[in-house]
C-alpha cells in the first residue's frame, strides 16, 4: 500500500522543530550564562537562529563578559556564520 503522507516534507518538518528546540535550547542557555548559574555547562548556536541574528555589539560584549565570569561553562561552539570578524571583535573586547 501506498501512503499519500511526503515522507520528504515529513522530514523537513522534523528539521525545522530540531532547529527550533536547538534555538530554544540556546536561548534559556544564554541566559543561565547571564545569571552565572552553575547548570549552564554548555553553549551552542547556529548562525540561522534568530537571537544570533539580531545580536548587537554589545550583546557579543555582554555575552564575552558573562562568558569570562563563569567557572562552569565547559563547552562553546558558535557555528554556521554565528561569528565573523565584526562580532569576534566584540565578543573579545577587552577594556
Amino acid at each position: 500500500m501506498y501512503s499519500d503522507r511526503d515522507p520528504l516534507s515529513e522530514e523537513s518538518s522534523s528539521d525545522e522543530e530540531e532547529e527550533e528546540y536547538e534555538e530554544l535550547t540556546f536561548n534559556t542557555n544564554l541566559q543561565m550564562i547571564g545569571e552565572n548559574d552553575p547548570l549552564a555547562t554548555r553553549l551552542e548556536g547556529r548562525g540561522s537562529f534568530k537571537r544570533i541574528q539580531n545580536m548587537t555589539d554589545e550583546g557579543w560584549e555582554q555575552l564575552g563578559r558573562d562568558m569570562s565570569n563563569i567557572s562552569h561553562l565547559e563547552a562553546v561552539c558558535l557555528s554556521e556564520g554565528a561569528l565573523n570578524d565584526h562580532k569576534m571583535r566584540y565578543f573579545f573586547r577587552v577594556d
